[in-house]
């Protein structure tokens, strides 16, 4: 991760010779930060402890909003998720009440079929973060495609599972919002396969609204499974979650989308006016039984 020839030193992004000493990229404007020796690295927490308990050692994936790191928690003795909001979003207001949010509503839930949220706080560069159970599993994004066709028992066993997670999540007034097949991981228990609902980045809490985060109008989600309320601007409920959840089924049983476009608008208008292919009759490779 250090970004350095000889005695220069480097922009972790755009590779140009940075000024010695400087804090910024003249050239494109990265943040540059340096380790204890002095040496500029491209990641301000990686051999970093937060809160003198996590021990940051990798990163496990990057989003638009946070970065995800994985670490070991000195106080339990075992390995933790850490969630960190990108440096880029931290004078964005509405991004750090949204991500402070996730927190807020993820901690509040205990299901075994939720990710467990350990703790959240803020780093020593005040960038906020949430420790969550670090899964060692498969997204279903990476699983449908890769072991399609799934059987149909399995298929009902993960859809009765994330049911029952968004169960306990609508019992609470959270709404999720951005169901989708790579925020459902499929983890090893005791050789049952568990599935583990993630990321409420965007979740909405009823009646506790906060203005300018999910308020009605403001559209939210991957469009490739949002409800059509959500498409048009409208208030979400819990029914919002379930055609979510339906349009993941329908993926998983078909490795097909139940709603095309080759732009946002597209898909926009396909969910808004089209009525999908029944999965029975999707593809002509695979026996969906009509029932389901």
């Amino acid at each position: 991760m250090v970004n350095q020839i000889g005695s220069d030193s480097y922009c972790p992004k755009c590779g140009k010779r940075l000024v010695s000493q400087a804090s910024y990229c003249a050239n494109c404007g990265t943040r540059v930060f340096r380790n204890a020796q002095g040496q500029d690295t491209s990641d301000p927490y990686l051999g970093q402890v937060i809160e003198n308990t996590f021990e940051v050692q990798s990163i496990l994936g990057t989003g638009s909003m946070g970065i995800v790191y994985k670490a070991y928690n000195r106080a339990f003795n075992n390995f933790v998720a850490l969630k960190v909001l990108r440096h880029d979003h931290l004078s964005d207001r509405v991004l750090m009440t949204r991500f402070q949010r996730e927190a807020q509503a993820a901690s509040s839930l205990e299901h075994p079929n939720i990710i467990r949220i350990f703790h959240f706080g803020r780093t020593h560069l005040n960038a906020p973060y949430i420790a969550m159970e670090c899964l060692n599993g498969t997204e279903l994004a990476v699983l449908i495609p890769k072991e399609f066709p799934l059987k149909q028992e399995r298929v009902c066993s993960f859809m009765l599972q994330a049911a029952r997670a968004l169960g306990a999540a609508h019992q609470a007034n959270i709404i999720h919002r951005d169901l989708k097949p790579a925020n459902i991981v499929v983890v090893n228990e005791n050789q049952q396969e568990v599935v583990k609902v993630l990321d409420f980045g965007i979740a909405k809490i009823a009646d506790v609204e906060g203005e300018g985060l999910t308020k009605e109008g403001d559209i939210c989600g991957t469009p490739a499974f949002m409800s059509p309320e959500q498409i048009i601007g409208r208030a979400v409920t819990p029914a919002s979650d379930l055609f979510s959840l339906g349009s993941i089924m329908y993926y998983m049983l078909t490795c097909k989308l139940p709603f095309s476009g080759t732009s946002m608008a597209d898909m926009a208008a396909s969910i808004m006016t089209q009525d999908p292919t029944p999965p029975s009759r999707a593809r002509i490779d695979t026996q969906v039984h009509p029932r389901i």
